[in-house]
């Protein structure tokens, strides 16, 4: 495998472990938005910028009708970090970009950005108001050993493990330029924040 190889090659990784306990107890990728499921809306966003696509989830019989590889977490109830870890094991990219499935918008440019900017670091995490997005970041499977001791130390916060790898940090002026309306960090919980949501879909 060349360095130019391992340098180009981007594996896309969903989190889609919600149970939308919010949103009368349906599998978060499977509720409908703007007239797809959220699923089907990520993996249509992802499938042309990614080498490989993983769906990290606990129901692997929900996606029996589904391509893409699946991993299950390797420890349940352990929350997105876990969810993190189970993906990057499964990856055969060095490189991987991680998202949620009930984060519905996808802006290209903050994206690019972001993998422009992996190559020589282990993380690259935006940072907004002083908050971390660890959701719609690229981590490399150099995270691993990190994200490994944070939770057998119990420190099952995403961002435990940052301190421990090479991360880089997007500032919000750079993100603001790429993604002014910061959608890309949008999640959906409620209802309303559904409607919200495709509010703002009908405005655009």
């Amino acid at each position: 495998m060349s360095l130019n190889y391992v340098k180009n090659k981007l594996t896309s990784i969903i989190l889609a472990g919600g149970e939308g306990t919010r949103l009368g107890n349906i599998e978060k990728a499977f509720v409908t938005f703007d007239g797809k499921y959220l699923i089907d809306r990520k993996i249509a966003t992802l499938k042309k910028k990614s080498t490989q696509l993983i769906i990290v989830t606990n129901r692997p019989e929900l996606y029996t009708n589904y391509e893409e590889k699946i991993a299950i977490d390797k420890e349940k109830q352990q929350g997105p970090l876990m969810g993190i870890y189970s993906g990057l094991l499964a990856s055969s990219s060095l490189h991987n970009f991680v998202t949620a499935v009930d984060m519905p918008f996808f802006h290209e440019k903050l994206f690019s950005y972001l993998q422009n900017n992996c190559a020589e670091y282990d993380a690259v995490i935006p940072v907004v108001q002083g908050n971390y997005e660890p959701l719609f970041a690229i981590y490399s499977r150099n995270c691993l050993p990190a994200i490994e001791n944070a939770m057998k130390e119990k420190r099952g916060r995403i961002i435990s493990f940052l301190q421990k790898v090479k991360a880089k940090y997007i500032n919000e002026k750079t993100i603001k330029e790429l993604d002014p309306d910061m959608r890309s960090f949008i999640n959906l919980n409620t209802e309303t924040d559904i409607k919200m949501a495709e509010t703002m879909i009908n405005r655009r």
